[in-house]
């Protein structure tokens, strides 16, 4: 979709997952996952699905 260029990636996935499926509960996150792990090792716990980009 031209309108996502230059926008975050997850929140464009997150956008486009809820388009698909209004029960979906998406949130994004834009922090490397191992600075999640090191401040807040329980931060993934509260997830049924992680999807991660570079």
């Amino acid at each position: 979709d031209e309108r996502s260029v230059g926008e975050s990636k997850a929140k464009c996935v997150c956008a486009f997952l809820q388009e698909l499926n209004d029960a979906v509960r998406a949130k994004y996150v834009e922090e490397s996952p191992e600075a999640l792990i090191e401040t807040n090792p329980l931060f993934f716990a509260q997830f049924t699905l992680v999807i991660a980009t570079q």
